[in-house]
């Protein structure tokens, strides 16, 4: 079903034929009819019955139907380009296979060239999977490149998605023994998983499963290789950065974005794929003109973006309990993504990429609004024995490297307000603390009245850490004495 005459009605494609559909009756067959509005004919040797997919192929903004089947003459793969509005057949190509079986097509521009490619396996020197490239400006389909796969249904499909919003698409494969995923422009392994099969005609799923702003990829097998009849529902995640967002749903095997709605209701009117959005410097996107192509988050002009947090660090204070320097941290998340758990927070000695003093991990994820205070423990000792402590630096989304994307973190919008730092002023307090070290001297102050003084001056001014060492430096001459 889809709307290939731009009146916003879905009509019904049968491969090479287009039917209307009336319906005003829905409690039985009369009065509805079933019109043929449209026809073609196939390429020579190409059969009429196949896989019927609609996509814009020469971006006139009419959808167009692709076929793909097995040609009835020579037992080759055959696909052509059947542009309805016109009544054009766009282009075709035949492929020659060494035995039966091809798989369903997945139809997207996964290069970002504008042109649209097609990507399917079938039995072609063994088993394939092949790129073919569509050239809107002489009609004519090239292959890109290809990969052999470990595959016996020759039926697998592809799906693709761009994992890391660079622009070009990722495509996934699953076979007996790996689910791969390749560069859309060339073919190139980028990474692979040990993971074996357990169906036919079946490809990865890709959608937000969790909700948490990042796209997963869902696949029924078994961990190794080797085909089983029987396995799991698994899903996969990244394991470094969160990959770029996405939907919440795939709901179908004939999977387009616009077919359905993120809760899953179906549109009354079908929305065209093929709709352009323009953007104010002129740049026209597509970015649903597509099949089995999971969406990512995109702007009105069609422009993908990725929603991320933004963790602002408010303040920090410090406090001490016994032989510990306690530092109060507090943030929120003022971003239009959740911090995903588990999340770092560390603290530096002197300035971001110093010393590492703590690393603390965080196991609740911090949602869009919400703020936290976390409660940093340090030994007293350890900073007594610091030579040069300046100050305190306190971070979050850092576990010791960079901050979010630089230290292969999640990513944030802004990486410039993820710290504090608590300044130990010692020039400001020297004249301060050398009366109170006088007075201690000639007696007329004692431990019990000094403690006070500093913990005044603890409360009062910004260098604390250097009046809590100092306080703990004084206790430890006291038991030394």
């Amino acid at each position: 079903m889809a709307n290939l005459t731009g009146d916003a009605k879905p009509e019904l494609v049968l491969c090479n034929e287009v039917y209307e559909i009336v319906i005003t009756n829905r409690t039985g067959t009369s009065g509805n009819s079933m019109t043929l509005s449209a026809s073609c004919t196939p390429p020579s040797g190409i059969a009429v019955d196949g896989h019927p997919q609609v996509v814009d192929f020469n971006r006139d903004g009419y959808l167009d139907v692709f076929v793909s089947n097995k040609e009835t003459s020579s037992g080759a793969m055959g696909m052509y380009v059947w542009d309805v509005h016109n009544n054009l057949v766009l282009g075709s190509i035949s492929v020659a296979q060494t035995g039966s079986g091809k798989s369903i097509p997945l139809i997207a521009d996964i290069d970002n060239d504008g042109n649209i490619e097609v990507v399917i396996q079938s039995r072609v020197s063994g088993n394939k999977v092949q790129a073919y490239k569509f050239n809107r400006n002489s009609n004519t389909f090239t292959m890109m490149w290809d990969m052999a796969v470990d595959e016996d249904s020759y039926s697998n499909g592809a799906t693709t998605f761009d994992f890391n919003n660079d622009g070009e698409m990722e495509v996934l494969i699953s076979d007996q023994s790996t689910i791969k995923i390749l560069q859309g422009s060339t073919g190139t392994l980028l990474t692979q998983l040990s993971f074996g099969e357990c169906t036919v005609m079946q490809y990865p799923v890709i959608a937000d499963v969790d909700a948490d702003g990042s796209a997963e990829i869902a696949i029924c097998g078994q961990f190794g290789a080797g085909h089983t009849n029987s396995g799991h529902l698994v899903v996969f995640c990244s394991s470094t950065v969160p990959w770029a967002s996405a939907r919440k749903v795939w709901n179908q095997y004939m999977y387009n974005v616009t077919n359905v709605n993120e809760n899953l209701t179906v549109m009354q009117q079908l929305y065209n794929n093929a709709t352009p959005f323009t953007d104010p410097q002129g740049v026209v996107r597509r970015p649903f003109n597509n099949f089995l192509q999971q969406a990512t988050t995109v702007d009105q002009y069609g422009r993908p973006f990725y929603a991320v947090p933004d963790v602002m660090a408010v303040d920090a204070s410090v406090d001490h309990s016994g032989s510990e320097v306690i530092i109060d941290f507090n943030y929120t998340n003022q971003g239009d993504n959740t911090l995903n758990a588990p999340y770092y927070i560390t603290v530096f000695a002197n300035h971001l990429g110093g010393t590492v003093l703590l690393t603390q991990t965080i196991d609740e994820s911090l949602r869009v609004g919400m703020s936290a205070q976390t409660a940093l423990h340090l030994l007293a000792s350890q900073l007594c024995n610091m030579q040069n402590l300046n100050n305190l630096v306190i971070v979050v989304n850092c576990n010791g490297g960079g901050i979010a994307q630089n230290g292969h973190l999640q990513p944030e919008c802004d990486i410039t307000n993820n710290l504090v730092t608590i300044y130990n002023r010692k020039n400001e307090l020297y004249t301060f603390l050398k009366r109170i070290v006088h007075f201690f001297q000639d007696g007329r102050i004692d431990e019990k009245t000094m403690r006070p003084l500093l913990l005044q001056a603890f409360f009062s001014v910004e260098c604390r850490v250097f009046i809590l060492l100092l306080h703990f430096a004084f206790k430890s001459y006291f038991k030394a004495a």
